[in-house]
């Protein structure tokens, strides 16, 4: 009897040794796999057992907080490689995305602290969202602007096109956003550019960070800028609209350009709308521009100004073209012009 006895209370001990144990190594399991989502584990009334178990809880709440800091696909695969960070990138393709608020920096200036942060914070926010739903992943912040990867460092198909879907879809949330102190709501300039990058950890042997190195990097941070010149809101390299001009999207083209630190020619192009929600009216602008641009470059200054003229009350980058095409009409270009423009500003 006292034998029988014996084997029962042990089969109920360790019973309630190995439910939670079991569950904490599930739960170990899941971390392993950077699998964060909080997961209540058994309590035990073995002080080791319930020990460990607050100690895994502790683990999964500090990698978190972590996460917050750090792409977690990049932690993700990581963990699974089972290899440890070390410097150094490999090639490959890559959209990169560059954003930056307008007048953010003088809205900052008239606003406490506190609001400037709120209002980036709700920008940051609808833009995050729209990244993570197209399976991209933010590289870094940049004061009020964001550096984001399209195919790295997971592989995603059609990455040109669901980076202008991300484009688009965060604009239209910006959108939605009440009016700050002052009446500023983010109004957010994109650039955007499908280019072989060198990808990987940067920086020293102590401490480094994930990112894509390359001219076309820098080029997609100018083509952010050139948005200012055209008074548009998302400008796209040829190589990102033509990757993506089977993705549904209206485009037209803008300019050809030569950007600061860039001696070659650059045709760059407006991301207008998905094409299944352009208006008429921007179907007849990106027509009449088109038009009107290639008579600019055959140097047809009169025919080009008569169709820019008709879209100006409308359209900015029509104004820009009109008031570039007076100029040359005043003092016309010499035999060598090839209609390529270049900025003076990044």
């Amino acid at each position: 009897f006292a034998f029988l006895l014996s084997l029962v209370v042990a089969f109920m001990v360790a019973r309630r040794v190995a439910s939670p144990l079991r569950s904490v190594t599930e739960e170990l399991g899941r971390i392993g796999r950077f699998e964060l989502d909080r997961v209540q584990l058994p309590k035990s009334s073995i002080r080791e057992v319930h020990i460990l178990s607050e100690a895994v809880a502790r683990m999964r709440d500090s990698l978190k907080s972590f996460s917050r800091y750090v792409p977690v696909d990049i932690v993700r695969d990581l963990l699974q490689s089972g290899s440890v960070a070390t410097p150094g990138g490999f090639r490959r393709e890559v959209t990169v995305m560059f954003c930056d608020v307008e007048g953010f920096s003088t809205y900052a200036e008239k606003v406490s602290p506190e609001l400037a942060v709120k209002t980036l914070t709700e920008y940051f926010e609808i833009f995050g969202a729209a990244v993570h739903k197209h399976g991209g992943v933010i590289d870094k912040f940049l004061g009020d602007g964001m550096m984001i990867l399209f195919n790295a460092p997971t592989n995603l198909e059609l990455h040109p096109g669901e980076a202008c879907r991300t484009a688009l879809d965060a604009i239209s949330g910006l959108k939605e956003i009440l009016p700050a102190e002052g009446g500023f709501v983010p109004r957010v300039r994109v650039g955007l550019h499908t280019c072989e990058a060198l990808v990987g950890n940067v920086g020293t042997a102590d401490r480094f960070s994930y990112t894509a190195i390359g001219d076309g990097v820098n080029l997609c941070s100018r083509l952010e800028g050139l948005n200012k010149i055209y008074g548009t809101w998302i400008i796209a390299s040829s190589a990102t609209a033509k990757a993506a001009q089977s993705g549904g999207f209206l485009w037209r083209i803008l300019d050809r350009v030569a950007v600061v630190g860039r001696d070659e020619p650059l045709e760059i192009y407006e991301l207008m709308a998905r094409v299944n929600k352009a208006t008429d009216e921007q179907r007849r602008i990106a027509e009449t521009y088109a038009k009107a641009l290639g008579l600019y470059f055959q140097r047809e200054f009169d025919k080009a100004a008569e169709l820019f003229g008709g879209l100006q009350d409308i359209d900015k980058p029509s104004r820009v073209m009109l008031q570039r095409i007076r100029a040359l009409q005043v003092v016309p270009p010499d035999a060598g012009w090839d209609g390529v423009f270049k900025p003076r500003v990044k």
